[in-house]
């Protein structure tokens, strides 16, 4: 660690958890994290050169230490204050109790783009832990390893594009995620996605743009429009951990109609209510899903 590196205090609050939010870091599979005591560093890369930000819990919510506007950006500091409890009906009680449980854990993005979008793409149709040996496959293979050795940073869009979809294969990718992974990093590279643009747009806006591109359907755009850019207000609504945990709270059948009617209830803030569920799914112990 660095102590002489610019540190960042963001103090908890009712709207803000940090804490938790750094708890849900530590232990997500698809980040590059080392953890040493009570401090935990996140690998990404800025631009061209491999960064990180230096983390560990305070009494008041946590210290960083590394570039200030990405640290605010994946523990999501400017967004909007909380929906009001009031303002969720008293049924079914799963609202309420789901908001009690986790109310001010805001979603945390990935530092990186390209990285959450193909974590993405990777977990298509298959289980995290998959997703995951598929990702550390990858980064092990194009990636570059971070100071200690006990993990690769995942490569850039142009590191990527020095494989083949036969490569790519031979790490037990699918063709078809191979080669649509291949298409978003060229994609990428040549500047066809703008986060900010994407960011300013409706949700809807957003999503049709996102589905332009190859593999890249309903859920796929809303995860990443969720969990990278940071959309206040998108439900993945054909996740099937989602429905699951909704389900589980309300002991009833809860396919992607049920859920996306449930979630009108938190319109303005849907992703809070997304990640709330796939919290719960994690504190179960049954699968999360993508989170």
């Amino acid at each position: 660690m660095r102590p002489e590196r610019p540190i960042l205090r963001l103090v908890s609050s009712r709207h803000h958890r940090y804490p938790e939010q750094l708890g849900f870091l530590r232990g997500f599979t698809a980040y590059a994290v080392q953890t040493s005591g009570e401090r935990s560093a996140l690998w990404y890369w800025n631009g061209a050169e491999p960064a990180c930000l230096e983390m560990r819990e305070v009494p008041d919510g946590i210290e960083v230490a590394g570039d200030e506007e990405v640290a605010r950006r994946i523990f999501r500091t400017h967004a909007p204050d909380l929906l009001p409890e009031e303002a969720l009906p008293a049924a079914p009680p799963a609202h309420r109790l789901l908001y009690r449980r986790y109310a001010g854990i805001r979603p945390v993005l990935f530092a990186n783009a390209f990285e959450g979008i193909a974590w993405t793409i990777l977990g298509q149709q298959i289980s995290v832990a998959m997703a995951a040996r598929l990702k550390h496959n990858m980064a092990a293979r194009y990636g570059v390893p971070i100071p200690g050795g006990s993990a690769w940073l995942f490569p850039r869009p142009d590191h990527l594009l020095r494989a083949t979809v036969e490569e790519l294969r031979a790490l037990q990718l699918s063709g078809a995620k191979a080669a649509t992974l291949l298409s978003l990093a060229r994609d990428l590279s040549e500047g066809a996605w703008d986060g900010a643009r994407l960011l300013e747009w409706p949700t809807t806006d957003a999503v049709t743009f996102l589905e332009r591109f190859r593999g890249v359907g309903r859920w796929s755009a809303e995860y990443i429009l969720l969990r990278v850019f940071g959309h206040t207000d998108v439900l993945p609504g054909g996740d099937a951990a989602l429905q699951r945990a909704w389900s589980r709270l309300t002991g009833a059948e809860a396919r992607e109609p049920e859920l996306r009617h449930a979630a009108e209830a938190w319109k303005g803030w849907r992703s809070d209510f997304a990640f709330y569920l796939w919290l719960d799914n994690r504190a179960h112990g049954t699968p999360a899903g993508r989170t």
